[in-house]
């Protein structure tokens, strides 16, 4: 990981990191807001992580689209530019239609479909809004997923508003076996009863719920399908608007200085706006990768990530997936030196 920058960097912007409190009022994205990529991208991952979901994105149209017009192309533009696979088309299904139409695939139009794209906007839910959202949770897990673990009872009584007191221990352990599941409701209704504990003060559950909200995150995108980019941008929305309720989602000048170092040699590279617009993105995403390692601190606790997140969600990670973008690509074979020139240069 290359060299911090200083932290005495001038001019550093404050009440964004994800680690700080509640929320202040911040410039908004609004139709930047990056939610919408978010859910295509975990869309898209969930159905390659799929054993019979074919391996390349040609192969990927002929399988769930058949006959349909640029099928080869489809997936292309889901995974590269965040096409939203569920804009409706004229006469026919969308694309999260036809792929969860698939035997085996159900499933996918879940994760397309989940509140949780509603809890990662920029504005969160107001607490009747925020309690309706953990009844339907809870009724999702029971009559629409049947979830048949026994531990289920214990996850409503904890759910539940009017709960009786539970132990610390029994709390841990109920939240610690529903982060495991690779379920996208059970880490909204995570994350929705984290919001509720910050409202209400309850410090307990706060430090519980948190541990759980981000091992959920880790379970979920620990499968194939799942890119270093994927899995971080899902990281950073949770950690921003869940974990500190702020609706912004720029960085402070010392992490964007540092992605910028770990992505200078692209930089030389980059000649046109859409390059340059290409890398600002690139950059971003690497900065999220880097808050994302950060230690976090609740009160006068400090937490820092497992292991093994550390190796899933890192510098080198999201390097490789800007690699495999299109238009890295693009820039490298414009940059490449003729096969004479290479042969002169000095070994």
């Amino acid at each position: 990981m290359p060299k911090k920058p200083s932290k005495n960097v001038a001019g550093a912007a404050t009440g964004t990191k994800a680690n700080q409190g509640e929320p202040e009022p911040i410039r908004r994205r609004g139709p930047k807001d990056l939610v919408h990529r978010a859910r295509s991208q975990i869309w898209l991952a969930i159905v390659k992580s799929h054993r019979r979901t074919p391996g390349d994105h040609p192969a990927m149209g002929r399988f769930f689209l058949g006959d349909v017009e640029e099928a080869a192309r489809v997936f292309v533009r889901i995974e590269y530019y965040a096409s939203d696979p569920g804009i409706p088309r004229p006469g026919k299904d969308t694309v999260v239609e036809r792929v969860a139409a698939k035997p085996g695939f159900a499933h996918t139009k879940l994760v397309y479909d989940s509140a949780l794209w509603r809890l990662l906007g920029p504005t969160l839910p107001s607490p009747d809004e925020r309690e309706e959202m953990i009844n339907e949770a809870i009724r999702q897990l029971i009559f629409v997923e049947r979830m048949q673990d026994p531990a289920l009872r214990l996850l409503v009584r904890v759910a539940s508003i009017c709960r009786l007191p539970t132990p610390a221990s029994a709390y841990r352990r109920v939240i610690r076996r529903f982060a495991r599941k690779r379920s996208i409701t059970c880490l909204l209704l995570l994350c929705l009863l984290y919001r509720r504990a910050i409202e209400v003060g309850a410090v307990d559950e706060v430090r519980i719920l948190r541990e759980g909200v981000l091992a959920a995150v880790r379970h979920f995108c620990n499968r194939p399908g799942f890119s270093g980019a994927a899995f971080t941008l899902l990281l950073f929305l949770v950690r921003r608007r869940v974990l500190a309720g702020q609706s912004s989602l720029e960085h402070t000048l010392e992490m964007q200085l540092w992605a910028e170092d770990v992505l200078a040699d692209w930089s030389v590279r980059c000649t046109t706006p859409e390059e340059h617009q290409w890398l600002e993105r690139q950059t971003w995403l690497v900065a999220c990768a880097i808050e994302n390692l950060e230690q976090t601190q609740i009160f006068e606790r400090t937490y820092e990530f497992p292991a093994e997140i550390e190796a899933l969600i890192c510098e080198r990670d999201v390097r490789q997936a800007v690699t495999r973008d299109p238009t890295s690509r693009r820039i490298e074979q414009q940059c490449a030196l003729p096969e004479d020139d290479e042969a002169a240069l000095p070994t």
